[in-house]
């Protein structure tokens, strides 16, 4: 199942705050992804919030990336996967700010439980 939202706004800074995950189990072999979108200019190019869930291990991986003229790089992500409801859901929050000379600050968080469960820690922040 895909399903898209397309949020139009003049500033370039965002701030998402979703529930994701998968129901039913990974085919063999296979990864489930999602992505918190920010920036969205066209399909092509774009910044995500990526949650991935491995079929093989159950290992939650996290990244930040961004797709320009269509091809995604990951710009960041922890150097060891996450523990989370493995086939099941989670919140996420994605959130950008600034743009230009200086670059945007990029922040990511995942969590398990309620929306209200937020922690305060970002899982990743960096400036692109």
């Amino acid at each position: 199942m895909t399903a898209f939202a397309t949020i139009d706004v003049a500033s370039p800074d965002f701030d998402i705050t979703m529930e994701t995950g998968m129901v039913g189990n990974i085919v063999a072999g296979a990864n489930a992804r999602s992505y918190a979108v920010g920036r969205f200019t066209d399909a092509n190019n774009w910044y995500g919030g990526l949650v991935q869930q491995t079929q093989s291990s159950g290992a939650t991986i996290i990244a930040i990336t961004k797709t320009v003229a269509g091809v995604e790089t990951v710009i960041v992500a922890p150097s060891s996967p996450l523990t989370f409801n493995a086939g099941g859901r989670v919140w996420v929050r994605f959130m950008g700010q600034g743009s230009g000379g200086l670059g945007a600050l990029l922040k990511f968080k995942i969590w398990n439980g309620e929306q209200e469960d937020e922690p305060a820690f970002w899982h990743i922040e960096t400036v692109d």
